[in-house]
């Protein structure tokens, strides 16, 4: 099994605006607003049903998505039904045909190839950002849609001016889940099946391997599901959050000395931690 990296993390949103206008007042940079679309079976380009804005990183992004059209048949059209938030795992591969190739000949289950693109319409560039990417099966109960992408433009999706964030932000680290002990330990089987290295701990935590990244599953006996709780950024200061978070009115407290939890639970479905670079 070819080495896994972390590509990004999506968020289905009832409202791509006021997403955006969070995480903007909280200090971050979006890119623009951009529709995808998607190839059908008979090869034309048609719209796939979402538009998103994205926040990257030196390494990885967060994705941003509204579902604007549940009829185009957009694989993910019937996620915001259960709940909303953190719902994509994408992770990198530099071929996404011969990953797909190697998945099939081991017996994996993955969906088609597909073929996507979106529009670029920066100050500093403009495209059409294409990309391939397959999926495992999926169902909207469970805690994430898995799937492997390749930027066919990389050079599009991102600039310098993208990852400089007022708050100073760097990248992410880790994406946490938790649930009911034995529904955690299938998530963890499932994704060390689909190729991520798994470290077991005491008490019922699993640390995978995504790269530099990690993702970690809990126990936690009061979740009735397994469900994303957590997502760690580092940052180069947290004194820019803080002041942003405290212009926004956005619930904050410090855990310890350079590591700050912020309350995202209302608009994205989770609690963000932010750590400084120098406690890393």
């Amino acid at each position: 099994m070819a080495a896994l990296g972390f590509d990004h993390a999506g968020f289905i949103v009832p409202d791509l605006a006021r997403s955006h206008a969070c995480l903007a007042a909280l200090g971050f940079t979006l890119t623009s607003r951009a529709d995808h679309t998607m190839t059908d079976a008979q090869g034309r380009t048609v719209p796939a049903g979402s538009s998103q804005h994205s926040v990257m990183f030196e390494r990885g992004y967060l994705e941003l998505m509204e579902i604007t059209d549940p009829s185009a048949g957009h694989q993910l059209a019937s996620a915001i039904q259960t709940r909303y938030g953190l719902h994509i795992l994408a992770l990198s591969t530099p071929d996404a045909a011969a990953t797909h190739a190697r998945y099939e000949q081991q017996g994996q289950r993955v969906g088609a190839l597909r073929h996507w693109a979106r529009p670029i319409r920066e100050l500093d560039r403009q495209g059409l950002a294409r990309f391939a990417f397959f999926d495992s099966p999926w169902h909207k109960l469970d805690p994430a849609y898995i799937c492997w992408v390749q930027h066919l433009t990389p050079e599009l999706i991102r600039s310098d001016r993208d990852v400089q964030h007022a708050n100073t932000a760097l990248a992410i680290s880790a994406v946490h889940y938790a649930g009911p002990a034995p529904a955690a330990g299938a998530w963890a089987d499932r994704l060390e099946h689909l190729g991520l290295p798994a470290t077991r701990q005491a008490g019922g935590q699993t640390t995978l391997a995504m790269g530099d990244d990690r993702l970690e599953v809990h126990s936690r006996a009061d979740l009735h599901s397994v469900l994303p709780v957590r997502m760690d950024l580092v940052f180069q200061t947290l004194a820019p959050l803080r002041l942003h978070c405290q212009a926004a009115g956005v619930a904050h407290r410090m855990l310890q000395p350079g590591v700050m939890e912020v309350d995202l639970q209302s608009e994205l479905g989770l609690m963000l931690v932010g750590i400084e670079a120098t406690a890393i």
